[in-house]
């Protein structure tokens, strides 16, 4: 973690076996994300130098991740093209999304690199194609 005024290091993170892909701040700015090519992903505090989860079950690098507006979720997607959403609180699994075109065809053809929720954080945008998750309404939450 970078103080970006002073351009020094702040907190010095120990996260995977593998190379850190990407991360993601939550929304609300007290959490944040890290993905890995040892195929998992953990979501971590600011406050604490462990992770608060651990997120396994990806069967390929995980290459990215994004929290939703109101941080209650995690997106991940890796190099299968699947799509993972997790509960922030309890790091449960709660939708496995694989992306699938009309003929069944993946739509990403492999590696998924950037994911987005829409503001009412009804549907997730995905690098290489369009998602939308119908489990992913309010009911969840």
């Amino acid at each position: 973690v970078w103080n970006i005024i002073t351009g020094k290091v702040e907190k010095d993170f120990v996260c995977h076996q593998g190379t850190v892909l990407s991360c993601d701040i939550s929304h609300d700015a007290t959490k944040f994300s890290s993905t890995s090519a040892d195929k998992t992903a953990k979501i971590w505090s600011f406050d604490l130098l462990s992770p608060l989860h651990e997120l396994r079950g990806h069967n390929g690098c995980v290459r990215c991740s994004a929290f939703s507006v109101d941080s209650t979720l995690l997106a991940t997607g890796d190099d299968n093209g699947e799509i993972r959403i997790w509960n922030v609180s309890n790091g449960e699994l709660l939708h496995l999304c694989a992306p699938l075109s009309e003929e069944g065809a993946a739509t990403h053809g492999g590696w998924v690199t950037d994911l987005c929720f829409s503001p009412d954080g009804k549907m997730l945008i995905s690098a290489g194609g369009y998602l939308k998750c119908k489990e992913l309404e309010l009911s969840l939450l």
